[in-house]
């Protein structure tokens, strides 16, 4: 029986000795036997979840390199390597004159601007992986010159680039003195055509217009002259009226009359508007005048004058009203007509004159036209001349031309006499 307890005891601690040893395993998550591992409490107000992997995706940017070209709008940017095995890339200006070349190889280039009418320009340039460039090609336009020769020794010459529909180019004006020699130098002309205005200071000389087209009308025709510069001579006519124009023997070859205007002794209008203006060329360009005239109101309405007229058109209108004026009574009124269109100015009241106005006898009525205004003079009924007073135009859209008789619709008047002198009448 001992021995049996013995035995017993062995086979006790023998056991104990093998959970000991194989605790570790179980340590690890390894299941011994039937044994079920432990769970990790659940927190108070959460449930359990699946575990979740999550993959992430990394985008890796690779810097590349640019070359940014500013020129001219419109101009071809050509990028060329200096290596024969490279390959050559070109791209037009946009509207703002930039040209953007994205991730060009390593190496050396040469970079061309060309554009027609301009000078091309060129530059070099070692790019590097990775960098930004930048390069500015200023083109300059191609221009000519041109030398304008007068017989003036003082005025001015106004030129233009007409408008060129396809590039949107709006020439503005060029103004340049005239030199005492006569002579105007044109230079930075670009290709196209222009129009030059010669416009003298004296009164005397008329303005006169050319046009021309670049290159071909700069280009000198005899360079064995030794000329670089082409010279293009332009004459002005000198027109200024001198002579003193008399109509006392009232002759239809004197006058270009309007329609329905009859000459017997005198000039009768009568409900016919008109302007009736010096037929010879020679009295068609006064500059400081005097004019006479003895005018009678058959209706004690409205008479006129054309002063300083370039043609029937385009004249300053001197009217005098007497009480039945269409307008005012007993006034003297100036319009500035352009293209037939009267623009009033300015009147003065006549009321001192209302009886010579008035009288069967007529009026005489002297004007005098110099550059500060028209002054009016009218006699009274005592053959004593007053004076009305003076008009002016500030504008001066008329400085030089014939002096004639003006109606308006309704007027019915008589001229007996008229007299224009260049500057002034010695009577």
């Amino acid at each position: 029986m001992h021995k049996g307890l013995t035995s017993i005891f062995s086979s006790f601690v023998l056991f104990l000795f093998i959970g000991v040893a194989l605790s570790p395993c179980y340590a690890q998550g390894k299941k011994l036997g039937t044994a079920e591992p432990v769970k990790k409490p659940a927190s108070p107000g959460r449930q359990p979840s699946s575990v979740r992997v999550v993959e992430h995706s990394v985008t890796v940017v690779k810097k590349v390199g640019s070359l940014t070209v500013s020129t001219e709008p419109g101009a071809l940017v050509v990028l060329q390597p200096a290596l024969k095995t490279g390959k050559r890339r070109q791209a037009t200006a946009d509207e703002k004159g930039t040209v953007i070349f994205e991730s060009p190889l390593p190496g050396a280039y040469k970079i061309e601007a060309t554009k027609p009418e301009f000078d091309s320009k060129t530059d070099e340039i070692r790019i590097l992986p990775q960098q930004p460039y930048a390069r500015r090609l200023d083109l300059k336009p191609i221009t000519y010159k041109l030398n304008i020769k007068t017989q003036l020794t003082s005025g001015s010459v106004r030129y233009s680039r007409r408008q060129d529909s396809s590039s949107g180019d709006v020439g503005n004006y060029c103004v340049l003195v005239i030199r005492p020699n006569g002579e105007a130098l044109l230079g930075d002309l670009r290709k196209g055509q222009y129009d030059i205005d010669i416009q003298p200071d004296s009164l005397e000389w008329e303005k006169k217009r050319i046009s021309i087209s670049v290159p071909q009308d700069t280009l000198v025709t005899d360079p064995a002259a030794g000329a670089d510069i082409k010279t293009i001579p332009v004459q002005l006519e000198n027109k200024k009226s001198t002579e003193t124009f008399s109509t006392t023997a009232w002759l239809q070859a004197d006058w270009n009359l309007p329609a329905g205007w009859k000459l017997d002794k005198g000039m009768k209008v009568k409900n016919a508007p008109g302007v009736a203006l010096p037929a010879n060329e020679r009295f068609r360009y006064y500059l400081d005048f005097e004019l006479i005239a003895n005018a009678k109101l058959d209706d004690d309405g409205t008479m006129g004058f054309a002063l300083w007229a370039k043609n029937d058109k385009n004249y300053y209108l001197l009217q005098i009203s007497g009480a039945k004026g269409q307008e005012q009574p007993n006034t003297v009124s100036l319009y500035a007509v352009r293209e037939g269109v009267p623009r009033y100015i300015t009147s003065l009241t006549a009321a001192a004159f209302a009886s010579a106005l008035a009288s069967d006898r007529g009026f005489r009525v002297r004007i005098r036209g110099e550059k500060v205004g028209f002054t009016i003079f009218i006699e009274d009924t005592d053959g004593r001349e007053h004076a009305v007073g003076q008009v002016k135009d500030d504008l001066n859209e008329f400085q030089k031309g014939a002096i004639g008789i003006a109606a308006s619709n309704k007027s019915d008047f008589e001229i007996k006499y008229f007299l224009v002198c260049a500057s002034t009448c010695q009577q």
